[in-house]
């Protein structure tokens, strides 16, 4: 019985195995200004709000699918700085 087991436990480790991954949500940034009217919202709670969201760069790095500015970006600018340097932001 043992050598039974071992066979399968043998026979279940040599054989490949493929994982095909499942898309369980896609959402499509090909158009960042066009998002709110597709229901996202797009809110800065910076304690000074700079600029919003923008359109992806493929200059910094590609989108990781579709186009490759297919992504909503927001950088340093997001936050204004505080006009004092020396109060806390």
């Amino acid at each position: 019985m043992r050598i039974k087991h071992m066979a399968w436990a043998a026979a279940l480790l040599c054989t490949p195995w493929t994982v095909q991954a499942q898309v369980a949500l896609s959402e499509s940034f090909n158009d960042v200004a066009a998002l709110a009217g597709t229901g996202w919202l797009a809110l800065n709670n910076s304690p000074s709000p700079g600029t919003n969201w923008f359109q992806g760069n493929p200059g910094i790095f590609p989108a990781a699918s579709g186009a490759s500015d297919a992504y909503a970006a927001a950088d340093f600018r997001a936050r204004l700085p505080p006009a004092d340097r020396s109060a806390p932001g």
